[in-house]
């Protein structure tokens, strides 16, 4: 059986698509991120995630969008935690796909609440999957103190 969201995020690729070929470049940005994030919590396919969402981020770099960027990192981080596939939880910091480091709490991602929020809120899941009551306690904290 498919879902509402899960049948209904596969149009945002279209529009992606027809966004990028016009020259809306921003409203493909935004498309991105929303096939990217609703696909996570829908309950695709990690792997299909996780490749979709180093797909996006390319196109972040490669346009600069630093807050499309910083809205999908910690999604990415908790997907390639979640497959196995990274132990980044365990550092401060960040190495993306393409070998920069991004510290938390430091630079653009800090100064943006959206992108605070999206973080924190990422911890907060991450700790109860994972069992890390403390580190779900504190990403509960910090979301609250943003708000």
């Amino acid at each position: 059986r498919v879902e509402p969201i899960q049948s209904a995020i596969e149009h945002y690729i279209v529009a992606q698509r027809g966004a990028m070929a016009s020259g809306a470049v921003r409203f493909a940005f935004a498309c991105s991120f929303v096939y990217d994030n609703n696909s996570f919590w829908a309950g695709k396919k990690l792997d299909l995630v996780v490749n979709s969402i180093k797909e996006t981020m390319k196109q972040m770099i490669f346009y600069k969008n630093l807050v499309v960027l910083g809205l999908l990192r910690p999604i990415y981080r908790l997907s390639l935690r979640l497959t196995g596939q990274s132990d980044v939880h365990q550092r401060d910091d960040l190495t993306n796909i393409f070998g920069e480091t991004y510290k938390e709490g430091e630079g653009i991602f800090s100064k943006l609440p959206m992108v605070m929020l999206t973080e924190c809120f990422a911890k907060f899941y991450e700790g109860l999957v994972f069992r890390e009551v403390d580190k779900a306690r504190d990403s509960v904290q910090q979301y609250l103190s943003i708000q």
